[in-house]
Order: C-alpha cells, then structure tokens, then sequence
C-alpha cells in the first residue's frame, strides 16, 4: 500500500522496520520512525498535517520515485533481460 500511495503522491510516515528504506527516503519521499518511538511517529504525522507545503514537496518525491524505480513497464524489460541472460549462459 505505501507504492500505492506514494504512486498518488500521497505524503506518508512508515515503519523503518522491513523493506520501507528500500521504497522510501526518509525526508525526501516520506517518513520513516520505528513504531516502538510513537512520540516521534506522531510527531511526523502532525508535521505532515500542519505542513502543507513540506506535505506536497514529500507527495511529488514520492511519487517520483515510484517511477523511477517501480515502473511496471521497467520491470518487465528487466525481467525479460534477466531470463535471456540465463537463457543463454547455459
């Protein structure tokens, strides 16, 4: 759901735990705070609700991103890539 959103440059705050840095730039295309620090995981929703203009800078990074590196029409050609190498290394 974060690619999702990000896809509709919607300014997030995410968990930091799993997979999250590789899709999200904390302070460049969302937020990321480990859930236990709920202080400061609030804190960031707050900052995106009373910022509007930092809100919006985050929602087009994000959705930027998206299309930078989660393209779905880039991914095919680089699947495709990947299997012809195979392919013929044998």
């Amino acid at each position: 759901s974060w690619l999702e959103a990000m896809a509709m440059q919607k300014p997030i705050v995410a968990s930091s735990i799993g997979w999250a840095k590789e899709s999200i730039e904390d302070e460049q295309s969302g937020l990321l705070e480990h859930p236990e620090n709920y202080k400061n995981f609030a804190k960031k929703i707050h900052k995106i609700l009373t910022n509007k203009v930092f809100a919006t800078e985050l929602g087009q990074n994000a959705g930027d991103r998206v299309i930078k590196l989660f393209d779905q029409k880039k991914l095919v050609k680089q699947n495709i890539n990947m299997y012809k190498q195979v392919l013929n290394a044998k």
